[in-house]
């Protein structure tokens, strides 16, 4: 779908891995030629830190897990370790899956990677704030460009079997009311920073 000056809302994080300058008043951005800032997570590696005899050494998380198994690495944090390392591996399998019905589906519309995600009202803007942790700053938008509505309750949030996770990206994809329906828009094209809110 097209939209010509709509105001439309987002929540703007400032976060380790969003390497984008934060929005202000008055800024104008094109969106859509870059990776987002979500995907500037997915695009770090995940390490942890091991002491060794010549010091602190940073391995991957996966091959982290099998050291802290065999016995080689002690981990008093293994439970956040591990629930860290499997929320990035299931975020990865989703994205990419997703990206994959997408391009078979509906190559035109915004993609996950470059979109910025948005909502189509203040209140859902601050809903989402909440689930941030209210962590971040609502941002009013005027944005022209285009636009795919669709419904973040359909992300899995559990590594299901691949073809439960291929059914949800088509339900996303198709803009399907989840169970537990959490409306959001991809949007691609120019921007303006409206207002930015507490």
């Amino acid at each position: 779908m097209l939209v010509v000056d709509a105001e439309l809302f987002h929540v703007g994080r400032t976060v380790a891995w969003n390497t984008h300058p934060p929005l202000v008043v008055g800024s104008k951005l094109a969106v859509g030629t870059q990776r987002n800032p979500f995907f500037g997570f997915c695009g770090r590696p995940r390490t942890e830190p091991v002491n060794t005899e010549t010091g602190v050494v940073h391995v991957g998380s996966v091959k982290f897990l099998k050291e802290v198994r065999s016995g080689t690495v002690n981990a008093p944090e293994l439970a956040r370790i591990a629930d860290e390392t499997v929320a990035h591996l299931l975020m990865l399998v989703r994205e990419l899956v997703f990206g994959e019905v997408r391009l078979k589906t509906a190559a035109d519309v915004p993609s996950r990677q470059t979109c910025l995600w948005m909502v189509e009202t203040l209140e859902a803007a601050k809903s989402w704030k909440v689930r941030f942790d209210n962590i971040g700053d609502v941002v009013r938008l005027r944005a022209s460009g285009k636009v795919a509505k669709v419904d973040a309750g359909w992300l899995p949030g559990e590594l299901y079997e691949l073809s439960r996770i291929y059914s949800a990206a088509k339900s996303y994809r198709e803009g399907s009311a989840a169970t537990n329906s959490e409306p959001e828009l991809l949007f691609s094209g120019d921007l303006e920073v409206l207002e930015v809110l507490q």
